[in-house]
Protein backbone atom coordinates (compact mmCIF):
# COMPACT_ATOMS: atom_id res chain seq x y z
CA UNK A 1 0.00 0.00 0.00
CA UNK A 2 1.31 3.41 -0.88
CA UNK A 3 2.30 5.62 2.03
CA UNK A 4 -0.09 8.35 3.08
CA UNK A 5 0.49 11.59 1.16
CA UNK A 6 1.40 14.19 3.70
CA UNK A 7 2.55 17.77 3.73
CA UNK A 8 6.17 17.83 4.79
CA UNK A 9 7.60 20.82 6.58
CA UNK A 10 11.33 20.65 6.97
CA UNK A 11 12.55 21.39 10.43
CA UNK A 12 15.20 24.04 10.15
CA UNK A 13 18.33 23.73 12.13
CA UNK A 14 18.61 25.67 15.34
CA UNK A 15 21.51 28.01 14.70
CA UNK A 16 22.51 31.60 15.00
CA UNK A 17 21.27 32.69 11.58
CA UNK A 18 22.18 36.30 12.22
CA UNK A 19 25.77 35.54 13.16
CA UNK A 20 26.34 33.21 10.21
CA UNK A 21 24.68 35.64 7.84
CA UNK A 22 27.07 38.29 9.14
CA UNK A 23 29.97 36.01 8.28
CA UNK A 24 28.61 35.58 4.75
CA UNK A 25 28.25 39.34 4.38
CA UNK A 26 31.82 39.92 5.56
CA UNK A 27 33.03 37.30 3.09
CA UNK A 28 31.16 39.15 0.35
CA UNK A 29 33.35 42.19 0.96
CA UNK A 30 36.26 40.44 -0.77
CA UNK A 31 34.74 40.20 -4.29
CA UNK A 32 33.03 43.56 -3.78
CA UNK A 33 36.28 45.40 -3.04
CA UNK A 34 38.14 43.46 -5.74
CA UNK A 35 35.60 44.53 -8.33
CA UNK A 36 35.55 48.11 -7.07
CA UNK A 37 39.34 48.27 -7.14
CA UNK A 38 39.42 47.08 -10.74
CA UNK A 39 36.81 49.62 -11.84
CA UNK A 40 38.53 52.44 -9.92
CA UNK A 41 41.90 51.68 -11.49
CA UNK A 42 40.58 51.09 -15.03
CA UNK A 43 38.53 54.27 -15.26
CA UNK A 44 40.56 56.61 -13.04
CA UNK A 45 37.82 57.29 -10.50
CA UNK A 46 38.22 59.36 -7.30
CA UNK A 47 38.68 57.61 -3.95
CA UNK A 48 35.17 58.56 -2.87
CA UNK A 49 33.99 55.92 -5.35
CA UNK A 50 34.88 53.27 -2.74
CA UNK A 51 32.69 55.03 -0.18
CA UNK A 52 29.77 54.93 -2.60
CA UNK A 53 30.24 51.22 -3.27
CA UNK A 54 30.55 50.40 0.44
CA UNK A 55 27.51 52.56 1.18
CA UNK A 56 25.41 50.60 -1.30
CA UNK A 57 26.67 47.33 0.16
CA UNK A 58 25.93 48.52 3.68
CA UNK A 59 22.37 49.33 2.64
CA UNK A 60 22.01 45.89 1.09
CA UNK A 61 23.44 44.20 4.19
CA UNK A 62 21.11 46.14 6.47
CA UNK A 63 18.03 45.18 4.47
CA UNK A 64 19.17 41.55 4.31
CA UNK A 65 19.72 41.34 8.08
CA UNK A 66 16.42 43.13 8.78
CA UNK A 67 14.41 40.64 6.71
CA UNK A 68 16.44 37.56 7.69
CA UNK A 69 14.28 34.79 9.23
CA UNK A 70 15.21 33.56 12.70
CA UNK A 71 15.67 30.09 11.25
CA UNK A 72 16.99 28.90 7.93
CA UNK A 73 17.18 25.31 6.60
CA UNK A 74 20.93 25.53 5.89
CA UNK A 75 23.89 27.12 7.71
CA UNK A 76 24.28 30.84 7.12
CA UNK A 77 22.19 32.27 4.32
CA UNK A 78 22.63 29.06 2.30
CA UNK A 79 24.50 28.34 -0.95
CA UNK A 80 21.78 29.74 -3.24
CA UNK A 81 21.63 33.04 -1.38
CA UNK A 82 25.43 33.20 -1.47
CA UNK A 83 25.20 33.07 -5.27
CA UNK A 84 22.68 35.92 -5.12
CA UNK A 85 24.97 37.84 -2.79
CA UNK A 86 27.85 37.32 -5.21
CA UNK A 87 25.67 38.74 -7.98
CA UNK A 88 25.15 41.79 -5.80
CA UNK A 89 28.91 42.24 -5.27
CA UNK A 90 29.33 42.28 -9.05
CA UNK A 91 26.46 44.70 -9.58
CA UNK A 92 27.13 47.36 -6.95
CA UNK A 93 30.50 48.58 -8.32
CA UNK A 94 28.76 49.03 -11.68
CA UNK A 95 25.87 50.94 -10.09
CA UNK A 96 28.27 53.41 -8.48
CA UNK A 97 29.62 54.26 -11.95
CA UNK A 98 26.49 56.32 -12.57
CA UNK A 99 27.75 58.84 -9.99
CA UNK A 100 31.32 59.20 -11.22
CA UNK A 101 32.14 58.10 -14.73
CA UNK A 102 31.24 59.56 -18.08
CA UNK A 103 29.01 56.95 -19.70
CA UNK A 104 29.74 58.45 -23.09
CA UNK A 105 33.02 56.54 -23.02
CA UNK A 106 32.72 53.30 -25.00
CA UNK A 107 35.00 51.27 -22.73
CA UNK A 108 32.87 52.10 -19.67
CA UNK A 109 29.69 51.01 -21.39
CA UNK A 110 31.23 47.79 -22.70
CA UNK A 111 32.33 47.00 -19.15
CA UNK A 112 28.80 47.55 -17.85
CA UNK A 113 27.42 45.26 -20.56
CA UNK A 114 29.85 42.46 -19.70
CA UNK A 115 29.22 42.62 -15.95
CA UNK A 116 25.47 43.05 -16.40
CA UNK A 117 25.35 39.98 -18.63
CA UNK A 118 27.21 37.91 -16.03
CA UNK A 119 24.81 39.05 -13.31
CA UNK A 120 21.81 38.08 -15.44
CA UNK A 121 23.24 34.67 -16.33
CA UNK A 122 23.94 33.92 -12.67
CA UNK A 123 20.26 34.62 -11.97
CA UNK A 124 19.52 31.18 -13.40
CA UNK A 125 22.19 29.57 -11.24
CA UNK A 126 20.95 30.48 -7.77
CA UNK A 127 17.55 28.89 -8.40
CA UNK A 128 19.14 25.62 -9.49
CA UNK A 129 21.45 25.67 -6.47
CA UNK A 130 18.48 26.22 -4.16
CA UNK A 131 16.57 23.27 -5.60
CA UNK A 132 19.55 20.91 -5.51
CA UNK A 133 20.64 21.87 -2.00
CA UNK A 134 17.13 21.73 -0.55
CA UNK A 135 17.50 25.30 0.63
CA UNK A 136 14.60 26.94 -1.20
CA UNK A 137 13.00 29.50 1.10
CA UNK A 138 10.62 32.39 0.76
CA UNK A 139 13.40 34.65 2.01
CA UNK A 140 15.73 33.47 -0.77
CA UNK A 141 13.09 33.99 -3.45
CA UNK A 142 12.44 37.50 -2.15
CA UNK A 143 16.17 38.31 -2.00
CA UNK A 144 16.60 37.17 -5.60
CA UNK A 145 13.54 39.09 -6.79
CA UNK A 146 14.58 42.34 -5.09
CA UNK A 147 18.08 42.10 -6.55
CA UNK A 148 16.58 41.62 -10.02
CA UNK A 149 14.40 44.69 -9.46
CA UNK A 150 17.42 46.73 -8.36
CA UNK A 151 19.37 45.50 -11.40
CA UNK A 152 16.69 46.86 -13.73
CA UNK A 153 16.60 50.15 -11.84
CA UNK A 154 20.38 50.50 -12.01
CA UNK A 155 20.53 49.64 -15.71
CA UNK A 156 17.71 52.03 -16.57
CA UNK A 157 19.52 54.87 -14.76
CA UNK A 158 22.76 53.99 -16.56
CA UNK A 159 20.96 54.00 -19.93
CA UNK A 160 19.58 57.46 -19.20
CA UNK A 161 22.98 58.73 -18.03
CA UNK A 162 24.54 57.40 -21.23
CA UNK A 163 22.38 59.79 -23.25
CA UNK A 164 20.83 57.00 -25.32
CA UNK A 165 17.29 57.81 -24.15
CA UNK A 166 15.41 60.37 -22.11
CA UNK A 167 14.74 60.07 -18.36
CA UNK A 168 11.48 58.22 -19.06
CA UNK A 169 13.49 54.99 -19.41
CA UNK A 170 13.89 54.97 -15.61
CA UNK A 171 10.24 53.89 -15.47
CA UNK A 172 11.44 50.40 -16.45
CA UNK A 173 13.27 50.19 -13.14
CA UNK A 174 10.70 52.13 -11.11
CA UNK A 175 7.56 50.19 -12.05
CA UNK A 176 8.25 47.42 -9.53
CA UNK A 177 8.61 49.95 -6.70
CA UNK A 178 5.55 51.90 -7.85
CA UNK A 179 3.61 48.62 -7.80
CA UNK A 180 4.70 47.98 -4.19
CA UNK A 181 3.80 51.54 -3.20
CA UNK A 182 0.37 51.13 -4.81
CA UNK A 183 -0.17 48.15 -2.50
CA UNK A 184 -0.08 50.52 0.47
CA UNK A 185 -3.20 52.19 -0.92
CA UNK A 186 -4.97 49.29 -2.63
CA UNK A 187 -4.60 46.25 -0.40
CA UNK A 188 -5.72 43.92 -3.19
CA UNK A 189 -2.29 44.38 -4.77
CA UNK A 190 -0.45 42.90 -1.77
CA UNK A 191 -1.58 39.35 -2.51
CA UNK A 192 0.78 36.58 -3.58
CA UNK A 193 1.08 36.03 -7.32
CA UNK A 194 1.42 32.53 -8.80
CA UNK A 195 4.59 31.54 -10.60
CA UNK A 196 4.50 32.84 -14.15
CA UNK A 197 6.81 32.21 -17.10
CA UNK A 198 5.33 35.30 -18.69
CA UNK A 199 6.53 37.46 -15.79
CA UNK A 200 10.01 35.91 -15.80
CA UNK A 201 10.33 36.27 -19.56
CA UNK A 202 9.31 39.92 -19.49
CA UNK A 203 11.87 40.58 -16.74
CA UNK A 204 14.64 38.99 -18.80
CA UNK A 205 13.57 40.98 -21.86
CA UNK A 206 13.90 44.22 -19.88
CA UNK A 207 17.45 43.38 -18.83
CA UNK A 208 18.50 42.37 -22.34
CA UNK A 209 16.98 45.52 -23.85
CA UNK A 210 18.66 47.82 -21.33
CA UNK A 211 22.05 46.19 -21.90
CA UNK A 212 21.52 46.48 -25.65
CA UNK A 213 20.69 50.18 -25.33
CA UNK A 214 24.03 50.71 -23.59
CA UNK A 215 25.92 49.32 -26.59
CA UNK A 216 28.19 52.01 -28.09
CA UNK A 217 27.33 50.77 -31.58
CA UNK A 218 23.57 51.20 -31.03
CA UNK A 219 22.18 54.50 -32.41
CA UNK A 220 20.25 56.60 -29.91
CA UNK A 221 17.09 56.45 -32.04
CA UNK A 222 17.14 52.66 -32.09
CA UNK A 223 17.88 52.52 -28.36
CA UNK A 224 14.94 54.78 -27.58
CA UNK A 225 12.61 52.73 -29.79
CA UNK A 226 13.40 49.33 -28.31
CA UNK A 227 13.40 50.77 -24.78
CA UNK A 228 9.93 52.22 -25.37
CA UNK A 229 8.68 48.85 -26.65
CA UNK A 230 10.18 47.11 -23.62
CA UNK A 231 8.49 49.59 -21.29
CA UNK A 232 5.15 49.00 -23.00
CA UNK A 233 5.62 45.23 -22.58
CA UNK A 234 6.42 45.70 -18.89
CA UNK A 235 3.36 47.88 -18.32
CA UNK A 236 1.20 45.22 -19.98
CA UNK A 237 2.69 42.51 -17.75
CA UNK A 238 2.03 44.52 -14.60
CA UNK A 239 -1.51 45.14 -15.86
CA UNK A 240 -2.09 41.39 -16.16
CA UNK A 241 -0.87 40.88 -12.58
CA UNK A 242 -3.02 43.71 -11.24
CA UNK A 243 -6.10 42.27 -12.91
CA UNK A 244 -5.33 38.79 -11.52
CA UNK A 245 -4.90 40.14 -7.98
CA UNK A 246 -8.08 42.20 -8.11
CA UNK A 247 -10.08 39.24 -9.43
CA UNK A 248 -8.62 36.79 -6.90
CA UNK A 249 -9.33 39.22 -4.07
CA UNK A 250 -13.00 39.53 -5.07
CA UNK A 251 -13.36 35.75 -5.30
CA UNK A 252 -11.83 35.21 -1.88
CA UNK A 253 -14.07 37.89 -0.39
CA UNK A 254 -17.19 36.11 -1.70
CA UNK A 255 -15.97 32.72 -0.49
CA UNK A 256 -15.04 34.10 2.92
CA UNK A 257 -18.50 35.64 3.29
CA UNK A 258 -20.17 32.32 2.41
CA UNK A 259 -17.99 30.38 4.84
CA UNK A 260 -18.66 32.83 7.66
CA UNK A 261 -22.39 32.79 6.96
CA UNK A 262 -22.57 28.99 6.92
CA UNK A 263 -20.27 28.54 9.91
CA UNK A 264 -17.98 26.13 8.07
CA UNK A 265 -15.08 28.52 7.54
CA UNK A 266 -11.50 27.29 7.55
CA UNK A 267 -9.08 28.02 10.36
CA UNK A 268 -7.60 31.07 8.65
CA UNK A 269 -11.04 32.80 8.80
CA UNK A 270 -11.43 32.23 12.54
CA UNK A 271 -9.93 33.97 15.53
CA UNK A 272 -8.00 30.88 16.58
CA UNK A 273 -4.24 30.96 16.93
CA UNK A 274 -2.62 29.92 13.67
CA UNK A 275 -1.96 26.21 13.69
CA UNK A 276 1.17 24.52 12.41
CA UNK A 277 1.06 22.45 9.25
CA UNK A 278 1.38 19.22 11.24
CA UNK A 279 -1.53 20.23 13.49
CA UNK A 280 -3.66 21.11 10.47
CA UNK A 281 -2.76 17.79 8.83
CA UNK A 282 -3.86 15.92 11.94
CA UNK A 283 -7.15 17.81 12.01
CA UNK A 284 -7.66 17.10 8.31
CA UNK A 285 -7.21 13.37 8.97
CA UNK A 286 -9.92 13.62 11.63
CA UNK A 287 -12.40 15.14 9.19
CA UNK A 288 -11.89 18.89 9.62
CA UNK A 289 -12.72 20.37 6.21
CA UNK A 290 -11.59 23.80 7.37
CA UNK A 291 -8.12 22.39 8.00
CA UNK A 292 -8.06 21.00 4.46
CA UNK A 293 -8.80 24.42 3.04
CA UNK A 294 -6.23 26.05 5.30
CA UNK A 295 -3.52 23.69 4.05
CA UNK A 296 -4.26 24.51 0.44
CA UNK A 297 -4.54 28.22 1.14
CA UNK A 298 -1.20 28.26 2.92
CA UNK A 299 0.40 26.79 -0.18
CA UNK A 300 -1.23 29.40 -2.38
CA UNK A 301 -0.04 32.19 -0.04
CA UNK A 302 3.53 30.79 0.04
CA UNK A 303 3.24 30.80 3.83
CA UNK A 304 6.80 29.68 4.46
CA UNK A 305 5.92 26.05 3.72
CA UNK A 306 7.59 24.16 0.91
CA UNK A 307 5.52 21.64 -0.99
CA UNK A 308 4.81 20.72 -4.57
CA UNK A 309 1.79 21.56 -6.69
CA UNK A 310 0.41 18.03 -6.55
CA UNK A 311 0.38 17.85 -2.75
CA UNK A 312 -1.08 21.33 -2.46
CA UNK A 313 -3.90 20.69 -4.91
CA UNK A 314 -4.64 17.39 -3.18
CA UNK A 315 -5.92 19.26 -0.13
CA UNK A 316 -8.42 21.11 -2.29
CA UNK A 317 -9.46 17.88 -3.97
CA UNK A 318 -9.97 16.22 -0.59
CA UNK A 319 -12.00 19.09 0.75
CA UNK A 320 -14.17 19.04 -2.35
CA UNK A 321 -14.86 15.31 -2.02
CA UNK A 322 -15.93 15.59 1.61
CA UNK A 323 -18.15 18.64 1.28
CA UNK A 324 -21.88 18.75 0.68
CA UNK A 325 -23.23 19.70 -2.74
CA UNK A 326 -23.72 23.34 -1.75
CA UNK A 327 -20.30 23.55 -0.12
CA UNK A 328 -18.70 21.80 -3.11
CA UNK A 329 -19.83 24.66 -5.33
CA UNK A 330 -17.95 27.09 -3.13
CA UNK A 331 -14.95 24.74 -3.08
CA UNK A 332 -14.84 24.90 -6.87
CA UNK A 333 -14.82 28.68 -6.68
CA UNK A 334 -12.00 28.54 -4.15
CA UNK A 335 -9.94 26.49 -6.60
CA UNK A 336 -10.11 29.31 -9.14
CA UNK A 337 -7.45 31.20 -7.18
CA UNK A 338 -4.93 28.39 -7.61
CA UNK A 339 -1.95 28.70 -9.88
CA UNK A 340 -3.39 28.77 -13.43
CA UNK A 341 -0.14 27.37 -14.80
CA UNK A 342 -0.60 23.95 -13.19
CA UNK A 343 -0.37 21.09 -15.64
CA UNK A 344 -3.28 18.75 -16.22
CA UNK A 345 -1.26 15.71 -15.15
CA UNK A 346 -0.54 17.41 -11.81
CA UNK A 347 -4.25 17.93 -11.17
CA UNK A 348 -5.05 14.32 -12.16
CA UNK A 349 -2.34 12.99 -9.86
CA UNK A 350 -3.63 15.16 -7.02
CA UNK A 351 -7.13 13.74 -7.41
CA UNK A 352 -5.73 10.20 -7.51
CA UNK A 353 -3.88 10.79 -4.24
CA UNK A 354 -7.00 12.34 -2.76
CA UNK A 355 -9.07 9.25 -3.57
CA UNK A 356 -6.39 6.98 -2.14
CA UNK A 357 -6.12 9.03 1.03
CA UNK A 358 -9.90 9.09 1.39
CA UNK A 359 -10.19 5.31 1.03
CA UNK A 360 -7.45 4.62 3.57
CA UNK A 361 -8.06 7.24 6.24
CA UNK A 362 -11.65 8.44 5.81
CA UNK A 363 -13.73 5.30 5.14
CA UNK A 364 -16.66 6.70 7.07
CA UNK A 365 -16.63 10.06 5.33
CA UNK A 366 -19.94 11.31 4.11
Amino acid sequence: MEPRPRVVQKAPRQSSSLRRAGEDLLTGLAPLLAGALGVWYAFGLPLIYFADVLGLYGLLAGLLVYTLPTRLPLPGIGPANRVTLFRATLLLPVCALALHSSLAEANVRWWIIVVGTIVMVLDAVDGQVARRSGGSTRFGARFDMELDAFLLLALSVLVWRSGQTGPWVILIGLLRYLFVAAGWIWRDLTGELPESYRRKTVCVVQGVVLLTCLGPIIPATMAATIAALALALLIWSFGVDVRWLRTASRRLAVIAAVFVATGCGPAWLSNETRLTVDELTERAEQGDNGALFDLGTRFHAADGVQRDNITAYMWYALAEEFLTTEERYEAARMQLVLDPDMFRHEIDEAHRLARLWKAEYRPAAR
